[in-house]
């Protein structure tokens, strides 16, 4: 059973709050650390949000890894999510903030294997 968590803005009022604005199609376009090797985030104006991930290299990227759940800009500069692995465990929830840009946002978060940071950074696709 999949459980999607809603984000509010901390106030409503506060430009930059409208999921709308974030909506869209995002590609990975540089990652510091041992990140995903190709990426994209689909964003909807309604909030939902599925992260589809590979790891490997450019020629080789490996299996498809994909997180959905719900995504909100917080404040004017900050989106936060709240994903859940597809085959993952039930309970578990991806909470994870990064720096909304407009028409790009990171997301940092510590690399399971080692705990040092990796940094993906995505950009919004040509409507």
């Amino acid at each position: 059973m999949l459980v999607l968590l809603t984000i509010g803005c901390r106030d409503a009022a506060a430009p930059g709050c409208d999921a709308g604005l974030a909506a869209g199609t995002y590609t990975l376009a540089a990652v510091s650390g041992r990140g995903p090797t190709v990426g994209r985030f689909t964003l909807t104006s309604d909030g939902q949000a599925t992260r589809r991930v590979q790891y490997g290299t450019p020629r080789d990227p490996g299996l498809e890894y994909v997180a959905t759940g719900s995504f909100a800009l917080v404040r004017p500069n900050t989106i936060a999510f709240a994903l859940h692995e597809s085959g993952g465990p039930a309970g578990h929830v991806w909470h994870v903030r990064g720096v909304w840009r407009g028409e790009e946002f990171s997301i940092r978060h510590p690399d399971p294997a080692d705990g040092r940071d990796v940094i993906e950074t995505y950009r919004r696709l040509a409507q």
